[in-house]
């Protein structure tokens, strides 16, 4: 989404729209609010009118009815109430002209009522003259027409009244509706609004987050294709942080393989060149001990030796970078046979006898009884059980004792080696198989840190496990595990 932007600006994006979505629903709600009041408003004035026009209805029946009173009667009684119904009828038709003011329509059937309650005040008045004047013979003449004519006038006004208060019902009724369907609209804009929103937010974050994730999920497996020296995916589109963060990963991961490279070729080139002068020279130095060339002083005997010792280590330095080489590349060489395992440790405790002597440790052995055929490559599970027996000598008091045991199930072997030293951190525990990695080592220990991690494929190759429990102060155990077939799990052919 959006390659060309940066994540901020993504996220800007987003929020913007949002934003945009919340000012148009605002909007629409603000207009259908406005409608609303506005239409409750109207049918509040509609509700005014009417109560008024009720009201003057009642005052010109009343100013009938007791000026009808009065003419029979002649009662004060009947003539004040009918005076003061004639004097407000003047003051309700004003108030209700007020009331409608700004409406055409209500306005042109006031002024018609203005003309009939003119006409009907003028005929009141006139009645109650004559009917206050002392000439009874002309009051009982005039008094009736006069009277008649009233009455006709106030029917037409009351007619009327009735007509322009049934408008205003009508108009109140299509008010309640029009209410009642702003009201309707109100509440579907705010479902709609709502849901609108929520999908609208949904959409884009699903939309920003696979964007981003779906990236750094790439970048992550690439990281895990890289631990596994597997081909890279292709890098990912875009200008923002994640696709400038892949693209130098990709530079990082190219960078790497130059100079996992140059290193190989350095390795394999120092490896090849300082190998076959090494062996010469450590050759010339124990034939030089022995006297072959010659009768030497005891110091220069004891020189002689401490040279060949230092050029054996660095031809076991240079034999474990080979040896790491090859196990990088795939190409660690294993010659499977069958072969008695009791004899290979056996032989291995002999050959760690030469390091644990002069320091005052000793290997103490445990095999079962009955023969012990398994199917392996014997070299390099000798191998194994040296490095492993080194490391534990190294690690010894002096004086001490280095236990290595071999316990035989149905299908396994498991080899422990047990040390009584001064033990390894729990952080280091996984560490040491790896490369280059390795604990506090003793002052006289030239190790490399490269035997366990190549003691780890020797032994993954044959189908088995290795690892390590250790307590400080304590010590440790190594161990490893080995099928008595391992041609049934790597497949490998036996001799």
């Amino acid at each position: 989404m959006f390659p060309g932007l940066s994540i901020a600006q993504k996220g800007l994006l987003v929020v913007g729209l949002v934003l945009a979505l919340e000012l148009g629903f605002f909007g629409v709600l603000f207009h259908l609010l406005a409608q609303s009041e506005y239409e409750i408003w109207h049918q509040s004035h509609v509700k005014s009118v009417l109560l008024e026009t009720d009201t003057l209805i009642i005052s010109a029946v009343d100013a009938t009815v007791a000026l009808g009173a009065y003419s029979n009667t002649r009662s004060s009684y009947f003539k004040k109430k009918a005076e003061l119904a004639i004097e407000k009828i003047p003051l309700e038709v004003k108030s209700l002209h007020q009331l409608v003011e700004g409406y055409p329509q209500e306005q042109s059937s006031i002024s018609n009522l203005e003309g009939l309650t003119t006409r009907a005040l003028v005929a009141f008045r006139r009645t109650q003259r004559l009917l206050e004047e002392g000439n009874m013979m002309t009051s009982l003449m005039s008094a009736p027409d006069l009277q008649n004519e009233a009455e006709s006038i106030l029917f037409g006004l009351v007619t009327e009244l009735e007509k322009f208060a049934s408008q205003e019902k009508s108009e109140q009724i299509q008010l309640s509706q029009r209410e009642a369907a702003a009201r309707l609209a109100l509440q579907r804009a705010l479902v709609l609004a709502a849901a609108g929103q929520a999908l609208m937010v949904i959409g884009l974050s699903l939309a920003l987050s696979r964007g981003i994730t779906g990236r750094i999920r790439n970048l992550v497996d690439n990281t895990n294709r890289l631990l596994k020296k597997q081909p890279l995916h292709k890098p990912v589109d875009g200008s923002d942080e994640i696709a400038q963060l892949d693209k130098m990963f990709h530079q990082m991961a190219e960078n790497l393989a130059e100079a996992e490279m140059m290193k190989q070729e350095f390795v394999a080139i120092i490896s090849h060149e300082l190998r076959s002068p090494l062996s010469s020279i450590r050759n010339t130095l124990t034939l030089a001990a022995e006297g072959v060339y010659g009768d030497l002083s005891k110091v220069g005997i004891e020189r002689l030796k401490t040279a060949e010792v230092n050029s054996m280590r660095l031809l076991g330095l240079i034999n474990e970078l080979l040896e790491i080489k090859k196990l990088e590349a795939g190409k660690l060489q294993m010659d499977f046979e069958e072969f008695p395992l009791k004899e290979i440790a056996q032989r291995a405790a002999e050959t760690a006898e030469v390091i644990a002597t002069p320091r005052s440790v000793v290997i103490e052995l445990s095999m079962p009884v009955e023969p012990l055929l398994i199917v392996g490559d014997p070299r390099r599970i000798e191998q194994v059980m040296i490095n492993l027996l080194s490391n534990a000598i190294k690690y010894s008091p002096s004086p001490g004792v280095v236990n290595f045991s071999v316990i035989q199930s149905k299908s396994l072997v498991e080899v422990l080696i047990e040390d009584h030293g001064a033990g390894i951190p729990p952080g280091y525990l996984q560490k040491i198989f790896e490369k280059y990695e390795q604990v506090d080592k003793p002052k006289d220990s030239n190790s490399t840190g490269l035997g366990l991690p190549i003691a780890k494929a020797i032994i993954e190759a044959h189908g088995g496990e290795i690892g390590v429990k250790s307590e400080l102060s304590k010590g440790s155990i190594f161990w490893f595990k080995l099928p008595v077939d391992a041609t049934e799990i790597v497949g490998q052919p036996v001799r």
